[in-house]
């Protein structure tokens, strides 16, 4: 009988402890499956995107609308572009201008999502293509804007002016208010109010339009105390077919000349032909020689005594096959530029070719590394102090049945 007991009690005592164990096992996938759900919560509804900026100008980027999550969280910058520059505006926008001798190209930003409890989510990333500059209307794009406002006034700012939308249904809305001013909308324009401090002021709007909800953003500059509107000069990219005759460009169409008159002149004549304004400020360019380059000149504009200067580039496309290539030794000048980790070189800018070609590289720097990307060279120095360097690229036809070498030179500190 005591056995009996004995094995009674036995099973009982395994079986409580089997059902302790089970109970366990319950609540710690309950517990699992309750992180899981709120986890779910912030999944991303569209997490990539693509952005178009045209070259020489910027565009706004806002990450938190890229990625259109639904919960609280923070981003956090893991990889930097490698053809333009990053600035951080304040309130989840960020300014992303190609660098100067970038013209086209696609670039990349790298981004880590991370929730209210500083939980990693997902990382991903924005593309961003660089086309050439552009008299396209039609592009909508609001291109950046920047003006002179005395103290203590008020002006009307047309942002819209020289912004490349030809949308006639558009609504404007301010999406980063000034810190030193303030902004009301007024029939499409931006009335600004000025505050005593001689500053620089900043905002940024957007345009959108119900047609297809398309959204463009352009930051707009202020500079409090001054007594007239500012010129600004933009660079330029047009490209040139010699099968037309008597080809003009308009060279003013993107800068800020405050609706005054102004007489451009050029100062650095293009390598391979000349240019002239005529009476009407419109450039007119001779080719050399018919074959495909390309090819730049700088001119310059004044107004009351303040003179702004731009490059002015043509992509010059042949009447023929001209079947040969040149590639022209390159020299950048980096002493006086703000050290970035990697510096865009665009070395085709004066060579001379007629068919697809493909850059790559047969001397490599010593004080710093290279390497191509779209055809441009991306060089790294290894010290945020620059030192000269040198580099050597060969020009190819896709078949490598014509190539042409150059030197780089690269000026430092």
């Amino acid at each position: 009988m005591k056995s009996t007991q004995a094995k009674l009690r036995s099973k009982s005592i395994q079986f409580s402890v089997f059902f302790i164990i089970l109970a366990c096992l319950i609540l710690m996938f309950s517990c699992d499956t309750f992180e899981e759900d709120s986890i779910a919560e912030a999944t991303p509804l569209e997490q990539t995107a693509d952005i178009t900026v045209i070259a020489q100008n910027s565009t706004i980027l806002d990450l938190k609308s890229v990625i259109s999550i639904n919960a609280p969280v923070s981003i956090s910058i893991t990889q930097e572009p490698k053809m333009g520059t990053l600035e951080y505006l304040g309130d989840d926008l960020l300014k992303y201008k190609p660098s100067s001798n970038v013209t086209s190209g696609l670039d990349i930003i790298g981004f880590s999502v991370f929730g209210d409890a500083q939980n990693f989510l997902f990382s991903d990333s924005v593309r961003i293509e660089i086309i050439p500059s552009s008299t396209d209307s039609c592009l909508f794009t609001a291109l950046e804007d920047r003006y002179v406002v005395a103290a203590d006034t008020v002006a009307l700012l047309d942002v819209l002016e020289n912004d490349l939308i030809c949308d006639s249904l558009i609504s404007l809305d301010i999406v980063k208010f000034p810190e030193f001013g303030s902004v009301r909308l007024v029939n499409n324009r931006v009335e600004y109010a000025s505050g005593s401090n001689e500053t620089l002021d900043t905002f940024v709007y957007t345009v959108s339009t119900d047609l297809d909800s398309a959204v463009t953003s352009a930051l707009v500059t202020v500079d409090i105390g001054g007594n007239g509107c500012a010129v600004v000069i933009n660079d330029d990219f047009f490209h040139y077919n010699l099968d037309v005759p008597n080809a003009f460009f308009d060279v003013l169409y993107n800068d800020n000349t405050c609706g005054e008159e102004v007489s451009p002149i050029i100062i650095t004549q293009p390598k391979f032909g000349t240019a002239s304004f005529d009476d009407r400020n419109l450039m007119t360019y001779t080719a050399f020689k018919d074959s495909t380059y390309m090819d730049s000149l700088v001119y310059e504009v004044c107004l009351s005594g303040t003179c702004g200067r731009a490059t002015a580039t043509f992509d010059v496309i042949a009447s023929f096959e001209c079947g040969y290539l040149i590639a022209e030794d390159d020299i950048y000048d980096l002493s006086d530029t703000t050290f970035m980790t990697a510096y865009s070189l665009d070395v085709l800018l004066n060579d001379t070719y007629c068919e697809d070609i493909a850059v790559s590289l047969l001397d490599y720097p010593v004080n710093g590394s290279a390497t191509i990307v779209n055809n441009l060279i991306l060089y790294d120095p290894d010290s945020t102090v620059i030192v000269s360097d040198s580099l050597v690229y060969q020009l190819c036809n896709l078949d490598s049945s014509r190539c042409d070498p150059a030197m780089v030179s690269v000026i430092g500190r």
